[in-house]
């Protein structure tokens, strides 16, 4: 487009285009901020998640506090037992993991699918929100000539 052509263009219409683009670059900016920081915050809270469930202080407890139920349970006589409550413990934690593994993953896959359609209309929106008051504007402008 060459300049003087541009220069053809009115100021209403230059107006409109301007508020129709700043209105877009807003509300489409605003959604792009929005899903970058849901994603940020749902991978912060899944290695906060991780490092909770692998900490080694944790496991160090728990496995000297398996080492005295086995002690008693020896006692007892009923180590078979002991052992095969810990064996269910132990799948049932791993089993808890892979779910909130699985879970964290869908989120974000969910937020990273959902985004380009959310940030399309958000952006369509911003620009039919700034055109409109554009036009407001000019016809409060040849109302208030008239």
């Amino acid at each position: 487009m060459a300049i003087h052509s541009v220069q053809n263009i009115s100021k209403d219409d230059k107006r409109n285009i301007a508020m129709a683009s700043g209105g877009s670059v807003i509300w489409g900016g605003k959604e792009l901020y929005n899903t970058f920081n849901n994603i940020k915050m749902q991978k912060h809270g899944f290695k906060i998640f991780m490092r909770a469930a692998y900490n080694k202080d944790t496991f160090d407890y728990i496995k000297q506090s398996r080492e005295k139920d086995l002690e008693n349970a020896r006692a007892l006589g009923i180590e078979d037992k002991i052992k095969e409550v810990h064996r269910e413990s132990d799948l049932k934690w791993s089993q808890g993991i892979k779910a909130h593994k699985m879970r964290y993953k869908n989120e974000i896959k969910d937020i990273q699918k959902n985004a380009p359609f959310k940030i399309t209309i958000k952006m369509l929106g911003g620009a039919a929100i700034g055109l409109l008051l554009s036009m407001l504007i000019t016809h409060l402008k040849n109302y208030k000539d008239k």
